[in-house]
């Protein structure tokens, strides 16, 4: 889950003032249908609402040792 919390990181923090954040405040969390979702809590709403993010989109991918996440934050 460190590459879906990376990959929020990115997405969003370039549209916030600090151009950061702690990345541990990402929760990524998975559908019934296996799909993954990241949980927007209060110190993450309070984040998007500053970068003008209503919602985000993530992909997972894994193989072996290696993952990959892609956020689209819209």
């Amino acid at each position: 889950m460190f590459a879906a919390k990376e990959a929020v990181l990115k997405a969003v923090a370039s549209l916030t003032k600090g151009k950061s954040f702690d990345f541990r405040i990402v929760e990524t969390l998975s559908e019934e249908d296996g799909k993954p979702y990241i949980n927007i809590n209060d110190e993450l709403r309070v984040l998007l609402d500053e970068a003008s993010v209503r919602t985000l989109h993530i992909s997972i991918t894994t193989e072996g040792d290696y993952a990959i996440a892609f956020v689209v934050a819209c």
